[in-house]
């Protein structure tokens, strides 16, 4: 066994996604929070800062709260900035019939707690790093391994209170490879009843706090078809609510003093806190104008907000189609839980989900990962960011002066996207290169500032064998020898745009509350 374990260690030093699954899932990072004995995210973040670290990065461990740490790595690249995050911590082990750190593999299957939520899309962007740290062309890159998402996002909140920058991100949560780029949000509401503690047998003393909470229950029923009736989302359906929880009375033969309901909604993008609460209080008022004998108050305990990122972006297209090359069905689906993304979209860093595994298997007490998809993972992910910068990603990357000057197969191109400027997105993407159609479309392209040095045909067109006429150096920049492909193509709007419409609460300074709704 300790042959064994020497032989995955060595392995995922070298950036092997196995076994980097594998020595993450053997190393135990339970929340303390959420179950006695916890080992927190320590050892487990020391072991990714050594991996990283080893592999170059700029890395750095920090601890957010007592005993609780995020790690964080920087490495230097052309165009965006790409952030790729994943917790590093896990719910508890009791009740699992696999060893939960075992981190055995059997019938394709990577086994334990963790592996599906999330070492394996940890494992995964690991790969996907030290791949893009051996050279080539890649966007500048951040990996940020944040702790205590299964609890407060701790770590996460903390990443983006820090001031951490990037262009775009994807959270490797387990998506089963689809892009998931909206996520619900949710409320949580204590609806406490107040009645008369009184013996069973003095109707006319006690009041029923627990009845009235039924009451109120039952005309939540009709908020609950209000909801169904609304504008679906096409990605998350309709909001919803649960009772959570409710607590109440002491004995059999006593009028309960007290009842409280506990309430959860989930929202859509673009709802906010507040109006859910009115809506909640309005039902409520209903029930206490029916029955005077009603004591009852609406508290908000916490909310999240529920965001997304526009289908049509190039965070989601760009994985839609770096997935293409190795097999992935072309997938958008909507996250119906909340994760972690929500803060970063909210700082203003477009964030979607895209990773290994099914959700279905987190915190399940046999949690597995098909190993498979962990490695294919790690392919859409290099290949996405080598896209950002211009190179051509995958396993067949080949650097500039091998072969086709940008790599790979001029076929598999990836689109080029000019860089961030003013707070807002490039927007012209070169993509296969065809005709801009004269010296009016070089001028529009020019007006970008595209940071890449390509050449322009206005001419009579490119192809094999033919030669291109009339070509000038883009902004100036050294003529790029593309073989015979030498144009450009509009694929949005030119000159620089506004981050990528989001919807959900904006960012607030520490202690304000700010709702703004985006366009969709």
């Amino acid at each position: 066994m300790d042959d064994e374990r020497a032989t995955v260690s060595e392995r995922a030093a070298i950036g092997e996604p196995l076994a980097l699954a594998q020595a993450l899932v053997s190393t135990p990072s339970v929340n303390p929070v959420l179950a006695q004995g916890g080992h927190g995210e320590g050892e487990i973040a020391s072991l990714c800062h050594g991996w990283l670290a080893g592999w170059g990065l700029s890395t750095e461990t920090v601890e957010v709260a007592p005993g609780r740490f995020n790690v964080v790595a920087t490495l230097d690249g052309e165009g965006p900035t790409l952030l790729l995050n994943g917790h590093l911590d896990t719910v508890g082990v009791e009740g699992m019939t696999v060893d939960p750190f075992g981190g055995v593999v059997e019938g394709g299957r990577l086994l334990g707690r963790g592996s599906c939520d999330m070492k394996g899309g940890v494992a995964a962007l690991l790969a996907a790093a030290y791949r893009l740290s051996r050279g080539g062309t890649r966007p500048r890159l951040v990996v940020a391994l944040t702790g205590d998402e299964e609890h407060a996002s701790l770590g996460m909140d903390a990443l983006v209170r820090s001031g951490v920058n990037a262009d775009m991100a994807v959270v490797c949560e387990p998506t089963d490879l689809a892009v998931m780029p909206a996520h619900k949000g949710f409320v949580w509401i204590r609806a406490a009843f107040r009645g008369r503690a009184a013996h069973g047998s003095r109707p006319e003393l006690g009041v029923d706090a627990i009845r009235h909470a039924g009451l109120y229950l039952a005309a939540l029923d009709g908020y609950a078809r209000v909801l169904g009736e609304r504008p679906r989302h096409p990605l998350l359906g309709h909001g919803s609510f649960h009772a959570g929880t409710i607590h109440g009375g002491t004995a059999e033969s006593v009028y309960p003093e007290t009842c409280d309901l506990l309430l959860e909604r989930r929202t859509m993008p673009g709802e906010g806190t507040d109006a859910v609460v009115a809506e909640f209080q309005a039902v409520l008022d209903d029930v206490m104008a029916a029955d005077p004998s009603v004591r009852a108050s609406l508290e908000m305990t916490l909310d999240r907000p529920g965001t997304e990122v526009v289908e049509s972006h190039r965070l989601v297209q760009g994985l839609l189609e770096s997935g293409d090359a190795f097999g992935v069905p072309r997938v958008v689906e909507g996250m119906t839980a909340w994760v972690d993304a929500a803060f970063l979209n909210e700082a203003g860093i477009p964030a979607v989900c895209y990773g290994p595994g099914d959700i279905a298997q987190a915190h399940s007490a046999d949690e597995w990962i098909e190993v498979r998809q962990i490695g294919t993972c790690a392919d859409v992910l290099e290949r996405f960011a080598r896209s950002l910068a211009g190179g051509r990603a995958g396993r067949g990357w080949t650097p500039p002066g091998r072969g086709s000057p940008l790599g790979g197969d001029q076929d598999d191109a990836a689109d080029v996207v000019g860089p961030e400027a003013g707070g807002g997105v490039g927007g012209v993407q070169v993509a296969h290169l065809v005709d801009v159609g004269g010296a009016e479309g070089l001028e529009r392209v020019r007006a970008t500032h595209l940071d890449v040095p390509v050449d322009v045909d206005h001419g009579r067109g490119s192809g094999p064998g033919v030669e291109p006429t009339g070509t000038e150096p883009l902004n100036g920049l050294e003529r790029a020898e593309l073989g015979n492909v030498l144009q450009v193509r509009l694929t949005q709007s030119v000159g620089r745009t506004p981050r990528p419409p989001l919807r959900g609460r904006a960012a607030a300074a520490p202690g304000e509350r700010q709702e703004q709704d985006r366009d969709p």
